[in-house]
């Protein structure tokens, strides 16, 4: 019951039966790089429209931004990372330029030395939980950074916005085909 392309994401360990796990530096840095895109793409978009970065006078005199053009950079935001995530790319292109994969996946059996469970490459995400998965990022990263703790425990490396939809980020085999 092993998708095929299972055989790709194998650790290059002695024991090949765990897929190799993103590390946290990796995805970092991944999604600096995403931000530098994101913000460029939103930059260019505002400038197309004459969407200037003025920003709005309150009461009090006190200036606050405008919260149509937050809102739109936020789902700007939200659309790339859920696109990219769901695409056959499977992960953003700071991913792919470091070598990581987004996937589902689903436990295969425990493993007999330790009782761990092994977990494998389910396919890529749908876009729907793509979605919810960036819609948990979002919310347990910038309110809570829980997000980032709770990775620091894991075995697998995963935040928690990774465990909550059943997803793990991967590393790619550099040499197998896409």
């Amino acid at each position: 019951m092993l998708p095929e392309d299972f055989q790709q994401w194998r650790a290059q360990t002695p024991n090949a039966e765990e897929p190799r796990f993103g590390p946290r530096w990796m995805r970092v840095i991944a999604f600096l790089l995403d931000a530098i895109v994101i913000a460029l793409m939103v930059s260019v978009l505002f400038t197309m429209f004459n969407m200037d970065f003025e920003t709005i006078t309150t009461e009090d005199g006190q200036s606050a931004p405008p919260l149509l053009q937050g809102l739109l950079a936020f789902l700007i935001s939200w659309g790339y990372f859920s696109a990219f995530d769901a695409s056959v790319w499977r992960g953003t292109p700071g991913k792919r330029v470091l070598g990581l994969s987004v996937v589902r996946h689903h436990r295969l059996a425990d493993r007999e030395d330790d009782g761990r469970p092994l977990y494998a490459d389910a396919g890529r995400l749908s876009l729907g939980r793509s979605t919810v998965r960036t819609g948990c990022f979002f919310f347990l990263t910038l309110f809570f950074a829980i997000d980032i703790l709770w990775s620091l425990g894991h075995p697998r490396r995963c935040c928690l916005h990774d465990a909550l939809t059943r997803s793990n980020v991967l590393l790619r085999d550099p040499f197998a085909d896409d």
